[in-house]
């Protein structure tokens, strides 16, 4: 099976500082798992205060890790046990709002030993293990501090059928085991 890493685009519109501090407060962390979504309060408010008319990205990874509704529903097809909070977006000159969902995902333990760091635990290179996923679609990678938010091919495929902005797929090498006769080798 392929699987992707799912994150916002290079060229897309970044939130600035004073809305990056709210949104800090809102989680603990970047991608939260689906004990910690719960936790979060059903409908959460942003008030932006810069005068923006440029649209933003249908994934917003930093500081927390949000999804567009588009996004959230094709999720949700695939993923019935995925947690998602609201947090509606409100621009404080012109009142336009824009609803966006903090997501909860299961964390899978299914980094390759192949995995390469940087110094201080930066990840380099990304390798999982079949096995370790199981069937899952959508899940964040544990073991690492990055948070990586992993997609399926099929997931991945209807991302891309879909109007989507500014969201990027990687392709993520998986461990493959070749027995023949007396050996194993990983590639």
């Amino acid at each position: 099976m392929e699987y992707f890493l799912l994150t916002c685009g290079e060229h897309t519109k970044r939130l600035r500082s004073p809305e990056l501090a709210r949104l800090a407060g809102l989680a603990p962390q970047k991608l939260l798992t689906k004990d910690l979504t719960t936790k979060l309060e059903a409908m959460n408010l942003v008030l932006l205060t810069a005068d923006d008319t440029e649209q933003y990205a249908d994934i917003i990874t930093s500081p927390v890790y949000l999804v567009s509704n588009t996004i959230k529903e094709l999720f949700e097809k695939y993923d019935k046990t995925l947690s998602f909070k609201a947090l509606r977006i409100i621009h404080k000159n012109t009142q336009e709002q824009l609803l966006y969902w903090i997501i909860g995902v299961d964390e899978c333990d299914c980094l390759s030993e192949q995995t390469e760091f940087l110094p201080m635990k930066i990840l380099k290179k990304l390798v999982l293990k079949q096995e370790n996923i199981g069937d899952k679609p959508i899940f964040k990678v544990g073991g690492i501090s990055q948070q990586c938010l992993v997609v399926r091919l099929d997931v991945a495929e209807s991302l891309l059928r879909r109007f989507t902005y500014g969201i990027e797929l990687r392709q993520i090498k998986m461990e493959e085991e070749y027995i023949s006769d007396a050996y194993i080798t990983s590639t």
